[in-house]
């Protein structure tokens, strides 16, 4: 879709991007669908006694024994999941909605029409991206798109959703 971003001689374009780190492991699943998210074989209790999952049980059932075997899993989407990438962008594309950032004409889709306006906005998974189509004589006043972005981080921290700093570009034109 970017290679449909058409600029005039005297436009340019600013671009913005960030990457949530470990966005993956950031989003919880349920207890049921933890069970797709299996870690080896079934150990005894005692063996992961140290871990908080295992303290957990212990308080919610207390008496159980340390011979017990219980099957470790994950209750975070994993990146070989095959909804992976589907459950992850729905859930980054509706937290920025819900903080009222993304305007769906600037939206950038796949199969989509391209958008028509000064500020596209991509996000791919853990990725974002912002573009704006300024004209060259005002590259250095103040922007649209660094307020967008700037609501983006907002909303990231808002949720302790932490960015991977040394991914984050910013006014590259």
């Amino acid at each position: 879709k970017f290679c449909d971003l058409i600029l005039k001689t005297d436009e340019v374009a600013r671009i913005w991007s960030s990457d949530l780190s470990n966005f993956y492991y950031d989003c919880g699943t349920s207890r049921s669908r933890s069970w797709y998210n299996q870690l080896g074989v079934a150990v005894p209790l005692h063996t992961v006694d140290h871990l908080v999952c295992a303290q957990r049980l212990r308080m919610r059932e207390p008496g159980l024994s340390g011979a017990l075997m219980v099957q470790p899993v994950l209750r975070v989407v994993a990146m070989g999941d095959l909804n992976a990438t589907c459950v992850t962008q729905l859930a980054h594309l509706n937290l920025l909605r819900s903080e009222g950032i993304i305007d769906l004409r600037s939206l950038v889709s796949y199969r989509s029409v391209t958008p028509d306006a000064d500020i596209w906005h991509a996000v791919m998974v853990d990725d974002n991206v912002v573009i704006e189509k300024r004209p060259r004589a005002h590259l250095d006043s103040p922007s649209a798109d660094a307020k967008y972005f700037d609501k983006c981080v907002a909303a990231y921290a808002k949720v302790s959703l932490p960015l991977k700093e040394t991914k984050i570009q910013r006014e590259q034109v």
